[in-house]
């Protein structure tokens, strides 16, 4: 599993958690506080497939925001 970068809060997420906006946009926020969230595009992969928590984990992880 790829290591996830600190969130904004300041803890570090064990994994992230997704929420689908349609089928092309979703959302990703870390479970250490569920309060920040990163936009991704989906790619129109299926929520719950392995391929879509990996485009959620580049999102995360190269998001331009640092930690507070």
């Amino acid at each position: 599993m790829t290591k996830l970068k600190q969130c904004p809060c300041g803890k570090y997420p064990i994994q992230l958690e997704i929420e689908m906006k349609d089928s092309k946009y979703a959302l990703t926020y870390g479970s250490c506080c569920n309060e920040w969230h990163i936009e991704f595009k989906t790619h129109y992969k299926p929520e719950g497939c392995q391929e879509l928590y990996k485009l959620a984990v580049e999102a995360w992880n190269t998001r331009t925001s640092g930690p507070l």
